[in-house]
């Protein structure tokens, strides 16, 4: 057809003994896993090679409702399930907007940026989807995504697409960067106070004898205080104490076992509340320089948060949890994927609070398809109709979100035939769509 004779003069010029440096071979270009799917023997054998092109691309027609353009894209893309990070948080993919700057992984520098799609994808699909579960990975996608992986953990990334994966016992995927950031300039005692004001402190704003009024309390028990009260010494801050004493019998309708330990009230005074203010305005959301700092004080910012609203397990290795409200967990998942934090992030029940799992240097998850004496499978393949979604970006990877966990995989790039030539830049794929229809186009 038409079509064919288009795609062979875009992808090897006629040339039957053509080979790419990724290894796609043949009329057109294919690669050696398409070979074996497609029962291409001999992939310079011009015949066999057409026969198994036509039959991949029949393949892609069908999957992408007939349309030409989306068949040579072949766009591999999430379930409708996914979350994308973006600049103002976790959204799902069909809630992006036009002017959303998504989050993409760098393999060179392994830190996180932000940046416009290059394109957005956004089809009907019916077939099947490739689902990975494991503890700190939740993946569902088309059986051609490109997920960026490692034979073993802090070894050399490739992109792999989904369906080359499954003859493999075990690989690693990225589910954190390592980013490396200067010291952002504020002190540690700043970090600290700000964490604990978040955790278990007030910021009060009212009105009296019409002026505005403010007040900032800290509630601690007896036990934890004095790490409060050290950090204000240290700052030089003024405050007063008060202790008060509860008389609860059970909470929740639960009977407590012994009685609750006396609480102190740390009220700062006017001036120390005046200097916090001026880095924390408020405990709604994270201070917008929690997202600038390094990851030393990061770790110093999270320890006083899991200090008053948390708990660490008792063997280290296994991390610590927090909990807070969403938008607060939501934002301390992202700064920590930052920094090679492994988490898991999840409502509790119906609330409208979240607790988030904390693994620190873990920046990949194994996944070990043959793993034995699982309850549940690492690996399933699920029947899927309706729509997926993807976006091409100039890294080629995206950070998503599923379930609470979160995974860094390829992105939508060129498929297809132009996939196997190695996946190039967006771009090229536009001008390798575009060539290929204008040849289809008399002139």
């Amino acid at each position: 057809s038409a079509l064919l004779h288009a795609m062979v003069e875009q992808e090897s010029g006629y040339n039957p003994r053509a080979v790419s440096k990724k290894g796609a071979q043949g009329l057109l270009q294919l690669m050696p896993d398409t070979q074996n799917e497609m029962g291409v023997a001999d992939p310079f054998d011009p015949v066999a090679n057409l026969r198994g092109g036509a039959r991949y691309f029949k393949k892609m027609l069908e999957q992408h409702g007939e349309d030409i353009r989306l068949a040579l894209a072949a766009y591999n893309c999430f379930d409708d399930e996914t979350e994308i990070l973006t600049t103002v948080g976790w959204k799902l993919f069909r809630e992006l907007s036009p002017d959303d700057l998504v989050a993409s992984y760098d393999l060179v520098t392994r830190g996180i940026g932000f940046e416009k799609p290059l394109y957005y994808h956004d089809y009907y699909y019916e077939g099947i989807l490739h689902h990975y579960r494991v503890r700190g990975a939740d993946i569902r996608v088309t059986p051609n995504h490109r997920m960026l992986v490692s034979w073993s953990p802090n070894s050399r990334e490739y992109f792999v697409e989904s369906e080359g994966l499954l003859a493999r016992s075990s690989f690693s995927i990225r589910t954190a960067a390592e980013m490396r950031r200067w010291e952002y300039p504020i002190s540690d005692e700043e970090i600290q106070i700000a964490a604990w004001v978040i955790t278990d402190g007030t910021i009060i704003r009212g009105e009296r004898n019409k002026k505005k009024t403010c007040r900032v309390l800290i509630y601690q028990r007896e036990s934890k205080s004095y790490l409060i009260k050290s950090i204000l010494d240290k700052l030089g801050w003024e405050y007063t104490v008060r202790t008060v004493r509860q008389n609860i019998t059970e909470i929740l309708g639960k009977k407590l076992k012994s009685p609750c330990k006396p609480i102190e009230h740390i009220k700062l005074s006017k001036e120390s509340r005046d200097k916090l203010l001026s880095f924390l305005p408020d405990k709604k959301n994270l201070p917008a320089w929690v997202f600038s700092l390094s990851k030393r004080q990061f770790d110093l910012f999270l320890e006083s948060f899991i200090d008053g609203d948390g708990s660490r397990h008792p063997n280290s290795k296994r991390g610590a949890q927090v909990s807070g409200n969403v938008c607060i967990m939501d934002q301390l998942q992202i700064v920590a994927i930052h920094f090679g934090y492994r988490t898991h992030c999840y409502r509790v029940g119906d609330s409208r609070y979240k607790r988030l799992q904390l693994l620190p240097n873990q920046p990949q998850t194994v996944i070990q398809l043959k793993a034995q004496g699982r309850k549940k499978p690492v690996f399933t393949c699920e029947q899927y109709k309706g729509k997926v979604y993807c976006v091409s970006t100039r890294y080629e990877t995206v950070v998503t979100r599923r379930n609470g966990y979160v995974a860094i995989t390829g992105n939508s790039g060129p498929g297809s035939v132009a996939t196997h030539k190695g996946i190039p830049p967006f771009p090229e794929t536009q001008k390798y769509v575009a060539a290929i229809m204008g040849r289809l186009t008399p002139t």
